[in-house]
């Protein structure tokens, strides 16, 4: 505790420390610590600033006077109206023809020189590249609107969905779509695409390919799926979220009467119901080769209708309930419903029509699963060596032209 005597002497001491010299400074230090007792230059420096703090309710900071601004705002008006003049280029670029945009502000302005005196303009002209960078720093500038010109109001019109798996889980009229490139190792000219559909509430898939993305490619893709998919045949898809592929987003948009939502671009975990499907449903079946030629197309339609036989009424698949996670958030263990098939969550749903019920019946009663795995596997080859022999016939081609 600082006693009363100690008081007067950091009151006295304190007034002549921050009203003295640099050199006087340490002289006063000297004296108070040899009063005080004290060993430690930095204690005695704190009381001064501890009490200067209490008897003026508050530490005082005094600005230094510093530099003198040689530019005032009547200069800085005048480089603010040329700065969004020049549509906010660098000063690098606006140093050079800063006389000229002076020049035709005199020009169209009748008050210019009322306003801005003839000293004010000279210090502009001879302003530094330094002080013109430092000045147009400080100015705000816009940030300018991209401009759509196609697809403006689509993006706008559909929304963007981002938790589309535990929206739509149990929502009867909701599916989710996505392409697969089969372009190999080269991204040039044109591929074929595999239009790969699930539905959310029983996983029916449905895939269909087709050459190019162009808007034909995805017309041709939708005329199969009406016809193809029981779902869509019937009417009880009216809610579809895909990705952001243009074509397919337009065609959806302005030919379908679909309540159409969309993933975040860029973001392939979004959609994982049909990203998951991509590897497992597509590349898994026909490799990640390059597919180019309406043969090659053909027999992929071939492989899918045969594949989504197979999928739909006979390979079961499960879906998440719920998840277990620690105090940090992490899951630890996911819970599972009963694993059922695409067919068996049809016919127990109640929301679904006995004539889709009646098809579907009698579809399965018709298949048989060896037959259907054998055509797969025939399917298969076939695609694989037309694959090869296409692929030679490309080698030998380059080995002639380098002979």
């Amino acid at each position: 505790m600082i006693e009363e005597f100690d008081m007067k002497l950091l009151q006295e001491y304190s007034r002549k420390y921050f009203n003295s010299s640099k050199a006087q400074k340490s002289k006063i230090l000297d004296e108070y610590m040899s009063l005080c007792h004290l060993t430690k230059r930095n204690t005695a420096v704190k009381r001064f600033e501890r009490f200067r703090y209490s008897s003026n309710n508050g530490r005082q900071f005094i600005k230094k006077p510093g530099r003198p601004k040689k530019y005032g705002s009547l200069e800085i008006e005048i480089l603010k109206t040329i700065y969004y003049m020049s549509d906010f280029i660098c000063a690098e670029r606006l140093y050079p023809v800063l006389r000229l945009f002076v020049s035709q502000l005199e020009a169209n302005d009748k008050d210019f020189k009322f306003k801005y005196p003839a000293d004010v303009v000279e210090r502009v002209l001879n302003i530094s590249l330094g002080s013109l960078k430092r000045i147009i720093s400080g100015f705000e500038k816009p940030k300018k609107k991209r401009c759509h010109l196609s697809n403006s109001m689509l993006w706008k019109d559909i929304p963007v969905v981002a938790n589309s798996y535990h929206k739509y889980t149990d929502d009867i009229t909701a599916s989710a779509c996505d392409l697969v490139e089969h372009k190999g190792e080269n991204s040039s000219g044109i591929y074929a695409i595999t239009y790969v559909n699930v539905h959310f509430y029983s996983q029916w898939i449905t895939r269909i390919s087709a050459l190019g993305k162009d808007r034909t490619a995805i017309e041709e893709i939708y005329s199969k799926l009406l016809s193809s998919n029981p779902l869509y045949k019937y009417g009880i898809v009216k809610k579809s979220h895909q990705d952001n592929e243009k074509a397919l987003l337009s065609y959806l948009y302005h030919k379908t009467n679909l309540e159409l939502s969309r993933s975040r671009a860029y973001k392939s975990n979004v959609t994982h119901l049909v990203e998951q499907k991509n590897g497992d449903k597509v590349r898994n079946i026909v490799g990640r080769f390059r597919y180019d030629t309406d043969w090659e197309v053909e027999l992929l339609n071939k492989i899918w209708e045969i594949s989504d036989l197979i999928d739909n009424f006979f390979i079961p698949s499960h879906k998440i309930i719920s998840r277990i996670k620690d105090d940090k958030g992490r899951t630890v263990k996911k819970i599972y419903d009963t694993p059922k098939t695409p067919y068996q969550r049809l016919m127990e749903s109640k929301d679904m029509p006995d004539e889709i019920k009646k098809e579907l019946t009698m579809t399965f009663n018709s298949l048989n699963l060896v037959d259907l795995r054998k055509k797969q596997i025939e399917l298969r080859n076939e695609l694989m060596w037309f694959k090869k022999r296409k692929r030679l016939a490309l080698k030998n081609y380059q080995v002639e032209l380098v002979a």
